[in-house]
């Protein structure tokens, strides 16, 4: 299990070194990841409060919690 978190990790990790590679005049300070979980595949494409709203939240509670 340890293995696949790490593969998991390290995919989600090339998605960030592509953006860096990709606007390499940005001057990059934070890297703020989602706390909890995040759906993937056409569950994005429904834009509803139902399926929104706790994304949101989680974005806001994450923001609030990197400036403290």
């Amino acid at each position: 299990m340890r293995g696949k978190q790490i593969t998991k990790y390290n995919a989600g990790m090339g998605n960030v070194f592509e953006a860096y590679r990709a606007y390499p005049e940005v001057e990059w300070r934070y890297l703020i990841q989602p706390s909890g979980y995040m759906p993937n595949g056409p569950k994005l494409l429904i834009f509803n409060n139902e399926t929104t709203w706790y994304m949101q939240e989680m974005g806001r509670e994450d923001g609030k919690n990197a400036l403290t």
